[in-house]
């Protein structure tokens, strides 16, 4: 009984102007993923430097481990550039795909009888 209460209300806010809310949250959804990839590739790029690489004392010894601290975190942010700038590229990517797969499903093809 609730699912035609539930109907009737979705069909009662249509007829009323009020546009149904899926298709605006899944948009948004997409738009927050696309979003979120730099930040997630940029961090997921200097975590797996900080478990490759290792700490300084054990690679270059106790007394140029000041030195190499720093040479590190150099590194750790490029690291974190470089994967944040991939992201920014599969982001832009994915987006340009899927922008251009809606816009083709929403074009109307033309009947046999129409010319184009």
């Amino acid at each position: 009984m609730t699912c035609d209460l539930d109907r009737r209300e979705h069909r009662h806010r249509e007829r009323a102007g009020f546009p149904s809310l899926v298709v605006p949250m899944k948009t948004f959804a997409r738009y927050l993923v696309l979003c979120a990839l730099p930040v997630l590739f940029g961090a997921g790029s200097g975590y797996y430097f900080t478990t490759v690489q290792g700490s300084c004392g054990a690679m270059v010894g106790a007394l140029f481990s000041g030195k190499c601290r720093g040479v590190q975190r150099d590194y750790q942010i490029r690291f974190q550039f470089g994967g944040a700038a991939a992201g920014i590229l599969i982001a832009a990517t994915l987006g340009t795909w899927l922008e251009h797969r809606r816009r083709r499903a929403v074009q109307e093809t033309p009947s046999e009888g129409e010319q184009s």
